[in-house]
């Protein structure tokens, strides 16, 4: 099963771990922006009151303390205005502003109110400039020459408080000399002056004039390390909060991801064949429900899938037990199914060919051409040919279209053997040719004979004699004949029953060798008996004596004179007698038809012997009545054996002549 680099488990806690994250963090930073900006803006504004109160206080002190001294010239301080204005205007104004400048210079109350105002405002330092930027007064020691020519000029608190309506500047700034930063805080110091009217409708107004700048230099490091030490308690509490959801989001991601590896797991199991595992429904209900659908689907897989494994046996055992080959492709030629007798008629194996084109399998260009003509008509076809491996065999081909709805996705190819019945339909010839020849030869002659015997009307009675005796001759020949095929007809037809019984089967063998004794001593051979005094045995006495007559006056007709012909016995799990001939030997092409009614190797010289053809099939079935079978071996020039195997007394003869299922009789088959 494929791997996949993330667990549900990480995706869910990860995912919503980075969101909350995300989330905490920028609330985070604009809580700790906004109390930074708050504290700041705080500080800054309790510094711009005490600007402004301390240019207030400082104005209120000089002015009173300047105008008591002045108390012989003016009487009192609404007589201000009066006066600049009898100093012809501006330039009274400015010497006033002058002597105002000079005496809060010289005045030590205007240095103790700057002080208080240091003292108030925590500041480091309190400075009162003059409108062009020169130190008119300080709270401490601060020497003049410290400040630049330019101070009110490039001190941006300065000039918003010069140029400013609201008469206020401020400006954080880094002091190299403290190493500190600074809040600069510039309030502009007005003085009151009174303008009288200038008609009789008009009243007495007030008019500010700005005398200088109250600078208040106030250091922010408290207030840095108080807004460091709030963003710490922040930042650990942001800290803990995460922990706090990490620990949440573990066991919430693990309540979901559990559940799911479980049914992960099963399902698993479930692809493995493995149905007979439940699961326990636990986690949320569609969880749960889910865990109860898998335990359904397991069953009902568990049923489909034996029911498909039964159809799956049925289907591979009736196309394992079927006498025809079948064959399965796909639309492209390929072999997707292949049952053991077409393995065995292709003389290949499936593992051999599955998956692979049908030209692997199959050396016939007509089956190709015709699978191919029926996929392109999606109709079935049907073909006869013959295949010449591994052995010889008559086919008839049937290749039907397979679809599934309207849709064709393959063919089925049948190989029906028909070798056999083409071989019984050849043996039904050759037998009606043999029976109408072996028929017409006697008939011919005694015709012939009869006719001649006709038309000599007694004038010859030796010629009369002799072809009256071939008249008997070939009668008796015609009646062998027909004797040997009812015999035959009889025991095909299961009407010449057979009743086995316990024999000495060595008696009925030298029973047998004396009734064929005087033929074979004609022709100056031997008879060879190898054989036990006693040989128990189980078979109908007639039908051993024929099968017996029949194979030793075969060896005596088809072997040379002066020869012998051996007849042994033996008994083990089953009870054997062979009958061996030094005669000519019979071809290895004719070993498997010799059982075959009226099949002769040498025609000429099997006539001429006196033979029906009838013989060893007759020895065949009478045989295989008795359960038991026949053999033969031979080689040309050397001679031949047959050999008749027949059950053991200890079991019947119907069981001991049965034979597993799918062996080949070895009645047609050469003795190993």
């Amino acid at each position: 099963m494929a791997q996949h680099p993330w667990s549900l488990r990480w995706l869910i806690g990860g995912i919503y771990f980075i969101i909350m994250i995300v989330l905490l963090g920028a609330l985070l930073l604009f809580f700790i922006q906004r109390i930074e900006s708050d504290n700041m803006a705080t500080v800054l504004s309790r510094l711009r009151g005490q600007a402004r109160l301390g240019a207030d206080l400082l104005v209120q002190r000089i002015e009173t303390e300047y105008f008591a001294t002045k108390t012989s010239r003016l009487h009192n301080q609404r007589l201000l205005g009066a006066d600049v204005l009898a100093a012809q205007g501006d330039v009274g104004q400015a010497r006033l502003l002058a002597d105002l400048l000079d005496y809060a210079r010289n005045s030590d109350d205007a240095k103790q109110t700057l002080r208080r105002v240091h003292v108030n405002a925590g500041a480091r330092r309190v400075l009162l400039l003059d409108l062009d930027g020169t130190l008119v007064a300080t709270s401490t020691n601060y020497a003049a020459n410290t400040l630049p020519d330019d101070f009110a000029a490039v001190s941006p608190e300065v000039r918003a408080a010069i140029d400013g309506d609201s008469g206020l500047g401020d400006n954080i700034r880094y002091d190299e000399q403290a190493g500190e930063d600074i809040a600069f805080i510039a309030a502009l110091v007005h003085v009151k002056t009174l303008v009288p009217p200038t008609s009789k409708m008009e009243k007495t107004r007030t008019h500010l004039v700005p005398l200088g700048v109250l600078v208040l230099a106030a250091p922010l490091t408290d207030v840095k390390d108080k807004i460091g030490g709030i963003k710490l308690a922040v930042g650990l509490t942001f800290l803990g909060v995460l922990v706090l959801l990490f620990f949440i989001n573990s066991g919430v991601s693990n309540y979901i991801s559990e559940p799911l590896q479980t049914l992960s797991r099963a399902a698993e199991r479930f692809a493995t064949g493995d149905l007979q595992q439940r699961i326990i429904p636990t986690g949320a209900g569609e969880v749960a429900s889910l865990g109860a659908s898998f335990n359904d689907m397991a069953a009902q897989l568990r049923v489909t899938i034996t029911r498909l494994a039964e159809e799956r046996a049925q289907a591979e055992a009736i196309l394992t037990s079927m006498v025809d080959g079948v064959l399965v492709t796909d639309l492209t030629g390929n072999i997707v199914l292949m049952n053991t007798m077409a393995e065995v008629m292709c003389n290949v194996s499936e593992e051999q060919v599955l998956g692979k084109p049908l030209s692997d399998a199959v050396l016939h260009f007509d089956i190709l051409d015709l699978l191919q003509k029926t996929l392109d008509s999606a109709l079935p076809n049907k073909l006869e040919v013959t295949f010449t491996r591994p052995t010889e065999r008559v086919v008839e081909v049937h290749v039907a279209p397979v679809t599934v709805g309207e849709m064709l996705i393959g063919a089925v190819i049948v190989l029906y053997d028909i070798t056999h019945q083409r071989r019984l339909e050849q043996v039904r010839r050759d037998f009606v040719a043999n029976v109408s020849h072996e028929l017409r030869t006697p008939v011919t002659s005694i015709r012939a004979m009869a006719e001649t015997l006709a038309d000599a009307d007694g004038e010859d009675p030796e010629l009369a004699r002799d072809f009256m005796t071939t008249i008997i001759s070939e009668s008796e020949r015609l009646t062998a004949l027909l004797d040997d095929l009812l015999q035959l007809s009889q025991i095909e037809s299961g009407r010449r029953l057979i009743t086995p019984q316990a024999l000495n089967i060595a008696e009925v063998i030298r029973h047998v060798a004396q009734r064929v004794l005087g033929p074979i001593t004609a022709r100056h051979q031997r008879l060879v008996l190898t054989v036990p005094e006693v040989l128990d045995g189980c078979a109908d006495r007639d039908a051993l004596v024929q099968i017996l007559v029949n194979l030793i006056d075969n060896a005596r007709k088809y072997s040379p004179e002066g020869s012998a012909i051996r007849v042994t016995a033996e008994q083990d799990t089953a009870l054997r007698i062979r009958i061996t001939d030094d005669g000519l030997g019979i071809p290895e092409a004719d070993l498997e038809r010799i059982f075959e009614r009226f099949y002769r190797v040498d025609k000429a010289r099997s006539r001429a012997v006196g033979g029906t053809g009838l013989g060893l099939a007759i020895v065949k079935h009478l045989v295989e009545l008795h359960g038991g079978w026949i053999s033969v071996h031979s080689e040309l020039g050397v001679g031949s054996t047959f050999t008749v195997t027949l059950p053991s007394p200890a079991a019947p003869p119907a069981e001991a002549g049965e034979l597993p299922a799918g062996q080949e009789s070895p009645a047609t088959r050469p003795a190993s």
